[in-house]
């Protein structure tokens, strides 16, 4: 049952996705109309800057995963040893 409702909660959350990412579409040329042209280049930075911290972080949590399992792996072979 568990895995039904993490699979209805991961469809939820797809669809939220889908539906603000269709809102900002659709939207962006009203948006970009009230920011302006100097509003429309920091919103553009600002965005750009938080997917380079969310790409970070995902480079961050891959390395050190290899690392535990590095360091797992030498402490097994040092206590075998």
């Amino acid at each position: 049952m568990q895995a039904v409702d993490a699979f209805s909660q991961q469809f939820l959350e797809a669809r939220d996705v889908v539906a603000q990412s269709v809102v900002g579409v659709r939207f962006a040329a009203n948006i970009e109309r009230l920011l302006g042209p100097v509003g429309t280049e920091i919103a553009m930075r600002l965005f750009a800057f938080v997917l380079f911290c969310i790409g970070v972080q995902i480079l961050w949590l891959g390395v050190d995963g290899l690392l535990e399992s590095v360091r797992l792996w030498v402490r097994v072979e040092t206590a075998l040893a």
